[in-house]
C-alpha cells in the first residue's frame, strides 16, 4: 500500500476520533442541561449535525478503503451513492469552516487591543489546520473509486493470465 493511502487512513483517524468526542461531549453538556440553548437551538443543531457527517464521512472512508482497497471486488452503486452524498455534504461543511475561518481570522487578527487573551488565535490555527486537513482527506475520497477500479481491474487482469497459464 502506498504511502499516500496510509496518511489517507491515518488523517482520516485523526479527525474521527477527536469530532466524535466532540460530539459525544456536546451531547451530554446539552442532555445534562449544562448548556443553556434559548437562542441557539439552531447553531447547536448545525453544530451537532456537522459534526455527525464528519464522523461518519471519515468512518466510511475508512471502511471503504479497507474492504474494497485490495481490488477484488467494486463498489456496489448504494456505496458510490453513499459516498457521493456525503463527499458533496463535507464539501459544503469545509465551505462553511473555512468563511467561518476566515471571519475569525479577521476577527482576531484585526483587534486593536493585542493583550486579550490568545486562545482566538490558537482557536482560529486549529480551524484552519482541520479545515485543510479535511480538504486533503476529500480530495483523496474523490481518488480513491477511481483507485478501486484500477485495483479491480489489475486483479482480474492478473487473475486471468494466471488462468491461462
Amino acid at each position: 500500500m502506498p504511502v499516500k493511502w496510509k496518511v489517507y487512513l491515518a488523517l482520516n483517524f485523526l479527525l474521527a476520533i477527536p469530532a466524535l468526542f466532540l460530539l459525544v461531549f456536546l451531547l451530554i453538556q446539552f442532555y445534562t442541561e449544562r448548556i443553556n440553548l434559548d437562542n441557539e437551538t439552531g447553531s447547536f443543531l448545525v453544530i451537532c449535525l456537522s459534526l455527525f457527517i464528519i464522523v461518519l464521512n471519515n468512518f466510511f472512508g475508512i471502511v471503504l478503503f479497507q474492504r474494497y482497497y485490495a481490488g477484488t471486488r467494486l463498489f456496489p452503486l448504494a456505496i458510490k451513492r453513499i459516498n457521493i452524498v456525503l463527499l458533496i455534504l463535507m464539501w459544503i461543511i469545509v465551505l462553511v469552516l473555512v468563511v467561518v475561518t476566515i471571519y475569525g481570522a479577521s476577527e482576531e487578527l484585526a483587534s486593536e487591543n493585542e493583550e486579550r487573551d490568545p486562545t482566538g488565535k490558537i482557536a482560529v490555527f486549529v480551524l484552519s489546520f482541520i479545515v485543510i486537513l479535511q480538504a486533503a482527506i476529500l480530495v483523496m475520497q474523490a481518488k480513491l473509486s477511481n483507485l478501486i477500479q484500477r485495483n479491480n481491474r489489475k486483479s482480474m487482469q492478473e487473475l486471468i493470465d494466471n488462468i491461462g497459464q
